[in-house]
């Protein structure tokens, strides 16, 4: 006997819980409510059939050679998924930084927000979701399976990140703090096991509380990095998808990106 399919609409968020600055046709705001929030009665399909983990890439190489640029550095000291992966988000960190940064900066300079993967590149620098679209856009042109994950604790306190499949498991990725964690055998923590588990929590705090607090001093948000993790939500960036939104907005200069 066939399983009914899950209805995933309710497990999404309505537009008006969705708090951010993106127009309603924007990218990263069609992702912010295509997000499926994890609970006990999905937490299986999530991590097991929501994101394919069997699937081959297809696309010429040169069609965007800023991101081709990225996998071919990564791949130089990269043996397997997990490495493609931990490459590409030191590239990323290298390369970008978070738009809050940025702004302390030059505070007088509007940033831009939004565009394509390679509008984020050449501006080089970018808020959460922006810079987690270029990991995970890098990520499945290298061939390992990847997908956006957003977090939130509270109404308008929301941060994305990203999860690669490597080791057969799902690893969280974060390119605003420039890091993962590991579990003590070694494996990289998932979203999930961050979720559930306090012990796990307070190993990620020790790790990644430091680099948090770069962008969020005590004075200003007292809650620990793991406290994101309260609830979040999968949302899935096709490759297809990607190149779609890039052959819709490269045509202009402008690249689709909106000063705020």
């Amino acid at each position: 006997m066939m399983r009914p399919k899950i209805d995933l609409k309710r497990y999404r968020r309505k537009p008006e819980e969705i708090t951010n600055p993106y127009p309603d046709s924007h990218l990263d705001r069609i992702h912010s409510l295509e997000a499926v929030f994890y609970c006990d009665e999905i937490a299986g399909y999530l991590y097991a059939k929501h994101t394919p983990v069997r699937v081959r890439y297809h696309y010429k190489k040169r069609q965007r050679p800023l991101l081709d640029e990225i996998v071919e550095t990564a791949s130089i000291n990269a043996r397997n998924r997990e490495e493609m992966a931990i490459e590409i988000t030191r590239w990323i960190n290298n390369n970008l930084i978070h738009t809050a940064i940025r702004q302390r900066l030059h505070p007088h300079k509007k940033p831009l927000l939004g565009g394509t993967e390679e509008a984020v590149i050449e501006r080089g620098y970018g808020y959460c979701n922006e810079m987690s679209r270029v990991f995970v856009t890098a990520c499945q042109m290298a061939g390992v399976p990847a997908r956006l994950i957003f977090v939130a604790r509270a109404p308008g306190r929301g941060h994305v990140l990203s999860e690669a499949y490597v080791s057969r498991r799902w690893a969280m990725f974060d390119m605003s703090l420039r890091g993962f964690v590991r579990a003590p055998d070694g494996h990289i923590y998932s979203a999930e096991e961050i979720h559930r588990s306090k012990r796990v929590r307070a190993r990620v705090d020790r790790v990644l509380e430091r680099e948090w607090r770069v962008h969020h001093p005590v004075k200003e948000d007292p809650n620990p990095y793991s406290a994101f993790f309260n609830a979040f939500g999968v949302c899935n960036y096709p490759l297809a998808d990607s190149f779609k939104h890039f052959r819709k907005h490269d045509k202009t200069k402008a690249r689709a990106q909106i000063s705020v």
